[in-house]
C-alpha cells in the first residue's frame, strides 16, 4: 500500500444527498490530480489542494486556454509567500469536475501548482459533503455517509480558517504532551 496514512483520510464536511466517485491521479510527487473541464470547452489537470478556495489556473497554462477572458484586478493579496501582490481574476465561469457542474466559479491567476497540473482547486467546492480516498483504486468517492466498509476510525473536529483546514491533536514528546492544530494540507 503505497500511501497508508492517506488512505484513511475521510473529511466530513457536512451532509449530502450524493454518492459518486471522481477518477484521480497521484503523481510522483503525492499531489492528486483531477481532470476538469472549464466552461464546456478547455480540459484541464486541477490538484485538489485542502489549501484552496477558488479555481486557481496558472500562468504558463493560459495561452493554451480559449474559454477564460481575466477581466478584473485585485492588489493586495497575501500568500503563502508574505507580502502583497496582485491576481487577475476571472467570474462567471463554469467547471465540471466529474458529474458536478459548478456555476459563477471565479478563477484566479496564479504562480505555481503542483508538477503535472495546470492549477488548483479546493475542498470547499464539495461544501457539506463526506469525501472518501480510495488509493488503491484513485477514486475519490463523495457520499452522505461514512463507507459502510469502514470498521474502526477516530472522529476530530475540523476548523475552516480562512479556507484552510485544521484539526487539534496531541504530539507526546518524551513524557510531555503538546496539544496543536495541523492543517490538513495536500499540496
Amino acid at each position: 500500500m503505497k500511501n497508508a496514512i492517506l488512505m484513511g483520510l475521510i473529511i466530513f464536511l457536512g451532509h449530502s444527498l450524493l454518492a459518486q466517485s471522481i477518477p484521480f491521479r497521484l503523481t510522483n510527487h503525492n499531489n492528486i490530480v483531477i481532470k476538469a473541464i472549464l466552461n464546456k470547452q478547455d480540459t484541464v489537470n486541477l490538484m485538489l489542494h485542502t489549501g484552496a478556495t477558488d479555481i486557481m489556473l496558472i500562468e504558463d497554462v493560459l495561452p493554451k486556454l480559449k474559454s477564460i477572458n481575466f477581466s478584473g484586478k485585485v492588489d493586495s493579496v497575501g500568500s503563502w509567500g508574505g507580502g502583497n501582490n496582485t491576481s487577475d481574476f476571472s467570474v462567471k465561469n463554469s467547471i465540471k469536475i466529474g458529474d458536478f457542474d459548478f456555476q459563477n466559479i471565479t478563477v484566479w491567476k496564479d504562480k505555481y501548482s503542483g508538477p503535472e497540473t495546470d492549477g488548483k482547486f479546493g475542498i470547499s467546492l464539495f461544501e457539506k459533503k463526506i469525501l472518501a480516498f480510495d488509493f488503491d483504486k484513485n477514486l475519490l468517492n463523495i457520499t452522505e455517509k461514512l463507507p459502510k466498509k469502514l470498521k474502526k476510525y477516530q472522529k476530530f473536529e475540523i476548523k475552516n480558517e480562512r479556507g484552510l483546514v485544521f484539526l487539534k491533536a496531541v504530539c507526546r514528546v518524551a513524557n510531555n504532551d503538546f496539544e496543536k492544530e495541523f492543517m490538513i494540507h495536500s499540496g
